[in-house]
């Protein structure tokens, strides 16, 4: 069967309809719906390009520039656990690379507690009690607030009270990098020799996964911020949120009389019927589960888009 999120592309592709609308994969796009290259990744790509860089193979956990300015993004400049030597990082193929990886050493090295589900009503302090390990999965660090710190406050709030913690990031979508499938696993440990142990067996692991990862996608990332600063030191604020110029006023305006909200990811509680009506009668693509992105509304197809979830939903 086609893939649940990369198959409503793949259909809607093939719909000849002038009036189709892509509400499946979240990406940029300015209100032409066309693809959205961010102007800090076009300028990191220049200066990568004029820099005579080689095509040399990395290392099995990757580029370690890139690997240090992400984990900084994800437990802070100020983390004590960076600052001792006790997190341990390999470059992934994005997050969905991430995640194998953690699984395949909590398969190795944690018995866990049976699948069994739980309720969480105070995370950080169950999870101490019960001795889990928390893996965090971090996607869309700076989209909830607009700040990449405010949005790992989960993550260092389990390193600040004592967690040993796996965590998957990606640059897929703050940098709008897709097809770089640029992220990062890192693990914190107990101490620097554990760390090291763990290293070689991170290492154990990618190697006959993948070998090791590709180069283009940590350049950039790395180089991105700089484009933000006019060349200076990386700032992790180069990495806060900003939609396509102009955009998100002119959607707003059109999007108020339908009280659509303004987010990246919407779940509006369409059930899988009224989703393949709005396929098949008026060539609207979205997952069946109700997901829309809101990168795929424009100012030109937001009262269309309206008018077909009013038509389906009466």
């Amino acid at each position: 069967p086609p893939d649940p999120i990369l198959g409503v592309s793949e259909a809607f592709r093939a719909d000849t309809s002038p009036k189709k609308i892509n509400l499946g994969v979240g990406a940029y796009r300015d209100d032409n719906n066309k693809p959205y290259v961010l102007s800090c990744v076009k300028q990191a790509e220049q200066r990568i390009a004029s820099a005579n860089n080689d095509k040399e193979y990395l290392g099995i956990t990757g580029l370690p520039a890139y690997n240090a300015l992400a984990a900084q993004l994800a437990y802070g400049e100020d983390s004590l656990a960076l600052s001792q030597a006790r997190v341990v990082t390999s470059q992934s193929l994005s997050r969905t690379g991430a995640l194998p990886i953690g699984g395949e050493f909590l398969s190795r090295w944690y018995t866990g507690n049976g699948g069994k589900k739980i309720y969480l009503p105070a995370p950080s302090e169950l999870f101490k009690r019960k001795k889990h390990v928390a893996f965090f999965d971090v996607a869309y660090q700076g989209f909830a607030s607009g700040s990449p710190a405010k949005d790992a406050f989960a993550v260092r709030l389990f390193v600040a009270d004592g967690h040993n913690i796996l965590l998957a990031q990606s640059f897929a979508k703050n940098l709008g990098l897709y097809d770089e499938r640029v992220g990062l696993f890192s693990i914190v440990v107990a101490d620097k020799d554990e760390a090291k142990r763990v290293d070689s067996q991170i290492k154990i692991l990618v190697r006959p996964m993948y070998s090791n990862p590709p180069l283009s996608g940590p350049r950039i990332v790395k180089e991105a911020p700089r484009s933000e600063t006019n060349g200076r030191p990386h700032n992790h604020n180069a990495f806060r949120i900003k939609k396509p110029p102009g955009k998100d006023v002119r959607i707003q305006e059109r999007l108020v009389p339908y009280h659509l909200p303004d987010w990246h990811v919407l779940f509006h509680g369409l059930s899988p019927e009224k989703v393949d009506r709005l396929k098949n009668e008026f060539s609207v693509y979205l997952t069946r589960d109700g997901r829309i992105s809101i990168a795929g509304i424009t100012s030109g197809n937001v009262k269309y888009l309206a008018e077909a979830i009013h038509e389906v939903t009466k």
